[in-house]
């Protein structure tokens, strides 16, 4: 259930990303592309965090899972704050308040973050809940 689910919202990201920004490179769970040490340009990296899952019907193997999408957009210092709220903004358009495959995605909240060591960047928390029936 966990791995589908990973599986599913790494899939649909992946396809509103290289639409709007096929020459951004993303670091997905389990798949680098960008190495940040020999790097200059900006970069993403998804990750997706589960909560506890939570049974619906007593007796029957009906569930509810929650967590976040997590996407961190990576610019070198004072090159890409621009970038990186439009970045916010195309996420906030694309995925927050909707539901896409069953996956009802809640409000984005984006926070500016220290980043990684040569990096700023801006950290987008997406948190979704799905319902699993007869897992």
């Amino acid at each position: 259930m966990f791995e589908d689910l990973r599986s599913k919202l790494t899939t649909l990201y992946e396809d509103f990303h290289v639409v709007a920004y096929p020459t951004l490179p993303v670091n997905y769970p389990g798949r680098t592309a960008v190495d940040p040490e020999n790097r200059t340009a900006p970069f993403v990296v998804m990750g997706v965090r589960f909560g506890k899952p939570k049974q619906l019907n007593l007796g029957q193997r009906d569930v509810r899972v929650k967590g976040d999408l997590i996407l961190q957009y990576f610019f070198r210092p004072g090159t890409g704050i621009k970038q990186s709220t439009q970045y916010s903004d195309f996420l906030l358009d694309k995925i927050s308040l909707r539901t896409i495959s069953g996956i009802v995605f809640r409000e984005l909240s984006p926070y500016t973050d220290s980043g990684m060591e040569g990096w700023d960047g801006t950290l987008n928390v997406i948190p979704f809940q799905i319902e699993y029936f007869n897992v």
